[in-house]
């Protein structure tokens, strides 16, 4: 068995996705960790704010002037970005780790399901870096082996609710996102493309947004 540390990522203003964890902590089955996401609301979307707010929380961060992110994006990134820092630091204690957001759903089966997809990639000699469990627009490109796929250049891959992180290559996945230039989802999506991130996607989907809880991000 591959070592999976589970991590669902909870901003504390929203109480309403609590049931949401329990149902996630009852299916896994397993101990999965509540990271404590951004809310950010309130920040102002101004240029120099919002530079300060990143920097507060990890000087390494940069971003261009015209990046486009809006109140609700920031709290995303910083959440997704900060919780590959922590898995950076604590990558010895297992090999994989699985991001959920709060409003994720998915078939009983996950945990089956994500084993074969590490040990497919393993069958098939790929170094790795970031595999999306669903994604909005169900994107996917050249097929690779079973339900992995690499992703569609040509087409959205938006959605951070599902993502299977190779631990060993977390510094790299850091390292990509010091520099913001988009919302965590197509930074991820254009990193790939670019060759910066070696990314894959599962289609079809084995996990989705709960349609009971609408975004927070926009």
């Amino acid at each position: 068995m591959n070592t999976v540390n589970y991590f669902v990522i909870h901003c504390k203003e929203h109480i309403e996705r609590l049931p949401n964890i329990h149902n996630i902590q009852n299916i896994i089955n397993v101990p999965i960790t509540v990271f404590e996401g951004f809310y950010t609301k309130l920040v102002s979307v101004e240029y120099l704010n919002k530079l300060q707010y990143y920097k507060l929380h990890d000087s390494n961060m940069s971003m261009p002037v015209n990046a486009q992110t809006k109140s609700g994006e920031i709290g995303c990134y910083l959440s997704h970005h900060l919780l590959i820092k922590h898995i950076m630091d604590k990558s010895n204690k297992a090999e994989y780790s699985v991001i959920f957001e709060d409003d994720v759903t998915f078939k009983t089966q996950i945990c089956y399901d994500i084993e074969q997809i590490i040990n497919n990639m393993k069958l098939k000699n790929i170094d790795w870096d970031i595999i999306f469990l669903g994604n909005i627009g169900k994107n996917h490109g050249n097929h690779i082996i079973d339900n992995i796929y690499t992703i569609d250049a040509t087409r959205v891959c938006a959605g951070t609710h599902s993502l299977l992180i190779n631990n060993k290559n977390a510094s790299k996945i850091y390292d990509t996102n010091c520099k913001i230039t988009h919302a965590i989802d197509f930074q991820y999506k254009i990193n790939i493309d670019t060759g910066k991130l070696n990314g894959y996607v599962i289609f079809r989907p084995l996990c989705f947004q709960n349609r009971e809880y609408s975004s927070n991000v926009q």
